[in-house]
């Protein structure tokens, strides 16, 4: 009998736990869906403002949105000011392993067009997060 009740009590918190999981994977979907459709209003992610694109992608790699991550690539070997670089490449060292290694490929690639103190910092923020 009492192995009846913990089974029971074990099934309700597997439905409950998968309940919060579905509510979880629904919000995240749903910030999402809003970023694009931020993007695809205001072209946010293509801005030559650096400043408004370097906010918008670093948002995009934080919600683990793989569609911009080419042009966080492309922002990232076109500008060279630390300003910029510090918050995508410490948004990417903070996501998974995969936003890891995109980070340091990224860097191995970039890192020659950057200023010296640039390469110093990015340096620092990717071997802060190994």
């Amino acid at each position: 009998m009492e192995h009846s009740g913990l089974f029971k009590t074990t099934i309700f918190l597997i439905s409950h736990m998968l309940s919060v999981l579905f509510i979880i994977i629904l919000c995240i979907i749903h910030v999402i869906m809003q970023l694009v459709e931020l993007d695809s209003r205001y072209k946010l992610a293509e801005s030559k403002d650096y400043e408004v694109k370097t906010a918008f992608l670093k948002w995009a790699i934080s919600c683990g949105c793989k569609t911009y991550y080419n042009e966080v690539e492309k922002t990232l070997k076109e500008v060279g000011r630390i300003k910029y670089l510090r918050p995508l490449y410490t948004a990417l060292m903070s996501g998974n392993e995969d936003d890891k290694v995109f980070a340091k490929t990224v860097f191995s690639e970039a890192r020659e067009s950057y200023h010296p103190i640039a390469q110093s910092v990015v340096e620092g923020i990717l071997s802060n997060n190994l």
